[in-house]
């Protein structure tokens, strides 16, 4: 009998667990492709600052390009508290706790499937 392969890990989740990596906190995985036509995947995470938004966002869109990805849309605000990259079927939004709190997107996409990273 032939063994099986692991499966690969979703694109979703390599990009979660690289935002875990990069210290950011409440990071969330909404499955959305069964209510979406334009992407498979919401993650959601919180930067601790301004600051760390800044480079979080910069480390995706270098950690995509090294996984052969083109994160949309470029430049920034240093005033920005919550910040959107779309990598196709997985679209992340970075936000400040202020931002996170403000906007609630976790109750938005409560009827979504959830993965939370580090809970």
């Amino acid at each position: 009998m032939a063994k099986k392969r692991p499966l690969a890990p979703s694109l979703q989740d390599k990009v979660a667990r690289f935002l875990l990596e990069e210290l950011a906190e409440e990071v969330v995985l909404f499955e959305v492709k069964e209510g979406l036509s334009w992407t498979d995947a919401f993650v959601l995470a919180t930067a601790q600052n301004r600051v760390h938004l800044g480079t979080l966002r910069a480390s995706v869109k270098k950690w995509g390009k090294t996984e052969g990805l083109f994160a949309v849309p470029e430049g920034q605000s240093p005033e920005t508290e919550w910040s959107l990259l779309d990598l196709g079927s997985v679209v992340v939004h970075l936000l400040t706790p202020a931002a996170r709190d403000r906007w609630d997107l976790d109750a938005l996409f409560a009827d979504y499937p959830k993965v939370a990273y580090n809970d």
